[in-house]
């Protein structure tokens, strides 16, 4: 029986329609189909293998409203054309995109479809504001390290200091409870300024003088007044500034801290790892639980930064609110209780920290400005990740007296030096490669602003931390921080959440859409959906079949179009040119016009308004469904957000003590011996990690015999003096650290405070000169030093006269001896060489100088610590040797001598000419009182005078 191909009847088309729907998808050359199985989960490969290669389904279409090309394509139409006469294809003009794009755009966005800005169930995540992105300030990098924005709110009153702050890239609040800091030193301010380093501070404008006074030194800022402040003018409040690197403070009324409102505004922080299902009574409890209320001014500083933020978090920090409030993500507490406190100006002075700047002025002020240089942060800074970057930063500004958490870091260290730990540090090397900064993947994911690349790194991020995790756990015997990070529980939830990223999913079409893609077989409404969408091609093509039978005989070709939000429409090419047809000639029987380009119209009949109904709106369903899967994905992740911040902290510090470990194998050092507090510094060939990389270093040890708790170095210049004291320093600040020493042997008190009067840095917006610095970091170091305190003095004085330099420094060092077993210990080195003298002999006291050999007239250095002191700098050889020109030098040395008191400062301005004469004169002088009047006459004497005299009469 013979076959025979009829049209298909208008009647039957509904049900032709849903049986094809019903139906597996034809793969057509407009179809990216690959085959997939939906009932198979992908499995997490061995740890040696890397990450499983997510395989792809078919591949769903959007429109791409964004897009300016004019092609059909990539306006987001799918159309089909029937020509009754050659069967080609009809390619619609870019009218329809520019026409509709905006009309589409804009019922998308009503409609809360968008996949930028979508509203989920429970409202934690979702932004109540249109989006804005958030860009970082003008020459800021995202992955700069250590460069990131930072609110800090802080407060004192009744004698209690509180801060709290905002990581503005990651969301995360940071809170330092009550804690006692006094005036006028305020050393607890001062730490924390230098740890957290803000660019933006919040203060109460009625606070004490005293405490402002600190806020205004620490900042090099007057402090904005906001006497008249309004809630519309926070955000317009220090726009004058265009320095990036600047720190804004705000002034603000005593109003903003009340406790009820700032009580009020912390409790209503949402915090993404809350239950859903908890009760009003429940999240109180919740919130106290993290945030203590005894602590009032704690709780005021974070309620007032709160407020703040969420009034200026738009216009000023670019920051995108959610739920009306700034996002948070985690909330920690601070401890200070085994801080070191050292003195703002150490870093600088020591070296810790050193920054090199463009040598452009134009970039000189931002941030993309400026790097690291030669320092001891960067010789340590052999972390593989970003966050273990920032991590070594903050251990390097917070050394310990936790004398437990300092020899779990060195057992760490010893662990990775080990030559039997070989492949495990390799492996571990590896996996911290491709881990990213999690807290700041969180916060993207909070705002659903994750791209397809940040949700890659965010799992390859957990699933290497999985790896690690799993290396870790997999020893036996191991150090406790290498446990921590292998701790099972952790590992769960890391393998939990990485094979539910995989399960939802679909990495590599999500590549090609650009745009997350969900993996078929999680949700049956959307495979079905994406079936149909599949099939629109094919089911178009048969309905502009069956149309242009349907249509008057004029017209030559017609197709089938799918305009998202608007529907299908049938597009009919214009029957006539010239002239231009009007919209009275473009009315169709049984077709409703509906718009027109310059070369088509656009209809709706019976079959559009069917396909309507069966078909529907695929693309923007296809994007509402899976966008709720990802919003439920972020849902679970961030669920679970304390417990991988945790694991990020625990992988970031074990990059900070695999790069110890790395350096310390390389340069030779070793592991120091920590003592408590009150015993003797003992450094063995001790030697500055920095300036062993420049050329070859002389070691010097450091060794206290007795009750010596005060050395006073003196010696010629260049002779080493300086980076001694520096030597001393960085290794005690390196070894509470964690790290090991460039020694051959170290044994470290736990110093409760470092005081240095090393560098003074002079501004002329301080309005302090170089001695009046001198004495202010004195005066901190006599006032706040202890007998468990290192102070590090280094030439005090040099900025004023040596007379007054000279008497201030030895009754500062007398007033210390004073103190006896209370003494701190004490590095000193000058040029006073005087000073011995009135220092009262002393057991706590040793003097000591630095070898050097002396020959004709030159300088030879030795770099070698000796008992002793040195009676001169030979600043005349140094001149001498650098090519200052030799009358300057013989003159410097005639005053020397008479600065020591050797020559007679008159004697030594005359000339052989004028020393001849006045020995004359003093014969004279001589004579005439010896002189016998009775046997010789006064005129004869007086002409003597005349006659010796006359010679020199044009002189005087």
């Amino acid at each position: 029986m013979e076959s025979v191909v009829t049209p298909t009847p208008f009647a039957t088309t509904d049900s032709y329609l849903r049986q094809r729907l019903n139906s597996e998808p034809r793969v057509t050359h407009r179809d990216r189909t690959h085959a997939h199985d939906s009932n198979q989960i992908p499995r997490m490969n061995s740890p040696f293998f890397g990450p499983p290669t997510p395989s792809s389904n078919f591949n769903i279409v959007p429109p791409d409203m964004s897009s300016s090309d004019s092609n059909a394509s990539d306006s987001g139409e799918d159309s089909v054309c029937a020509d009754d006469e050659e069967g080609g294809l009809f390619e619609l003009g870019s009218e329809i995109s520019r026409g509709l794009r905006n009309v589409t755009g804009c019922r998308l966005q009503a409609r809360g479809t968008c996949h930028d800005s979508i509203f989920g169930e429970n409202g934690s995540i979702h932004s109540d504001v249109v989006r804005r992105k958030r860009q970082l300030l003008e020459g800021r990098t995202s992955d700069q390290d250590g460069s990131k924005d930072v609110a800090i709110c802080v407060m004192w009153a009744s004698s209690k200091f509180a801060a709290a702050y905002y990581d503005l890239e990651t969301a995360q609040l940071f809170m330092l409870p009550d804690t006692s800091d006094c005036p006028p030193d305020f050393h607890i301010l001062r730490s924390i300024f230098t740890q957290v380093t803000p660019t933006y501070v919040l203060v109460n404008k009625n606070s004490d003088d005293r405490f402002l006074t600190v806020i205004d030194e620490l900042t090099d800022h007057k402090l904005v007044s906001n006497s008249d402040h309004e809630e519309s003018n926070f955000a317009n409040a220090d726009k004058s500034s265009n320095h990036v690197n600047s720190i804004h403070v705000y002034a603000l009324p005593s109003k903003e801290f009340g406790p009820e409102a700032c009580k009020q505004r912390v409790n209503s922080i949402k915090l993404p790892f809350e239950p859903l299902n908890f009760s009003p009574q429940e999240h109180l409890m919740f919130i106290n639980s993290l945030v203590p209320i005894v602590n009032e001014n704690m709780l005021r500083a974070v309620g007032c930064l709160l407020k703040f933020l969420d009034r200026s978090a738009i216009e000023l920090f670019q920051i995108e609110l959610v739920g009306g409030q700034v996002p948070v993500v985690d909330v920690q507490l601070l401890k200070m209780d085994n801080l070191v406190l050292v003195d703002g100006t150490a870093w600088k002075s020591l070296q810790i920290f050193s920054t090199d700047f463009h040598p452009s002025s134009f970039k000189q002020g931002r941030s993309s400005g400026s790097k690291e240089g030669l320092s001891v942060y960067g010789l340590l800074n052999q972390c593989k990740t970003l966050q273990g970057s920032k991590k070594l930063r903050l251990m390097l500004l917070g050394p310990s007296r936790d004398m437990d958490l300092l020899n779990r870091r060195y057992d760490a260290v010893s662990f990775f030096m080990s030559m039997n730990n070989f492949e495990f540090v390799k492996s571990t090397l590896d996996c911290l490669k491709s881990i990213k900064s999690i807290p700041k993947l969180l916060y993207r994911l909070s705002l659903l602003h994750a791209k397809v690349r940040e949700w890659k790194e965010i799992y390859q991020a957990m699933y290497h931390c999985l790896l690690l995790g799993q290396l870790c756990g997999s020893l036996e015997e191991a150090p406790r921080i290498i446990k921590d990070v292998g701790n099972q529980q952790h590992l769960m939830v890391l393998k939990t959440l990485t094979q539910e990223i995989i399960r939802v999913v679909d990495f590599e079409e999500s590549e090609i859409m650009g745009r997350i893609v969900a993996r078929e077989g999680i949700d049956p409404n959307l495979d079905k959906k994406k079936r149909q969408f599949s099939c629109l091609p094919e089911i178009m093509s048969i309905v502009a079949s069956e149309e242009i039978t349907e249509l008057p005989s004029f017209v030559n070709q017609c197709c089938v179009v799918y305009i998202p939000e608007v529907g299908y429409l049938l597009a009919i090419s214009f029957w006539q040119t010239n002239p231009v047809l009007q919209q009275e000639e473009l009315e169709l029987p049984n077709l409703e016009f509906r718009f027109k380009t310059h070369e088509m119209a656009y209809y709706k009949s019976a079959r559009m308004r069917e396909l309507d109904v069966i078909l529907g709106d695929c693309s923007v369903a296809i994007l509402e469904m899976e966008t709720m899967q990802m919003v439920q994905l972020t849902d679970k992740i961030l669920q679970k957000s304390v417990t991988l911040l945790k694991i990020s902290d625990l992988v970031s510090e074990l990059d900070c003590l695999m790069a110890f470990s790395v350096v310390a194998r390389t340069y030779d050092f070793v592991r120091p011996v920590v003592v408590p507090s009150g015993g003797k510094l003992k450094i063995v060939n001790g030697k500055h990690p920095i300036s062993e990389l420049i050329r070859e270093f002389v070691p010097n040890s450091t060794v206290f015999k007795g009750h010596e708790r005060i050395v006073v170095l003196t010696g010629p210049n260049a002779s080493g003096k300086s980076v001694y004291l520096k030597q001393i320093g960085v290794i005690v600040i390196m070894a509470l650290s964690g790290c090991y020493v460039p020694a051959s042997f170290a044994q470290i008190p736990v110093f409760d405070k470092i005081c240095t009067r090393i560098h003074a840095v002079e501004t002329v917006s301080t309005g302090f000169s170089s001695f009046m610095v001198d004495m202010n970091q004195m005066s901190l170091a006599i006032r706040s030093a202890t007998c468990n305190s290192l102070i590090i003095i280094d030439e005090f004085g040099k900025g004023t006269a040596e007379a007054d330099g000279l008497s201030v420094l030895a009754s500062s060092m007398q007033s210390f001896i004073e103190r006896k077993d209370e003494c701190p210990t004490i590095f000193l080195s000058t040029h006073f060489f005087a000073m011995i003298q009135y220092l009262k002999p002393s057991a706590l006291v040793k003097f000591q100088t630095m070898r050097f050999m002396e020959e004709n007239g030159s300088i030879t250095y030795l770099y070698e610590l000796k008992d002793g002191h040195c009676e001169s700098s030979f600043a005349q050889v140094i001149a001498k040797n650098l090519d200052l020109p030799s009358n300057i030098v013989e003159r410097a040395l005639e005053l020397e001598d008479v600065t020591r008191g050797q020559t007679n400062v008159i004697l030594s301005l005359k000339t052989e000419e004028q020393i001849r004469k006045e020995d004359l004169m003093f014969a004279l002088v001589d004579d005439f009182i010896k002189l016998d009047f009775n046997m010789v006459r006064p005129i004869a004497f007086l002409q003597r005078i005349k006659r010796t005299l006359d010679p020199y009469m044009e002189t005087y």
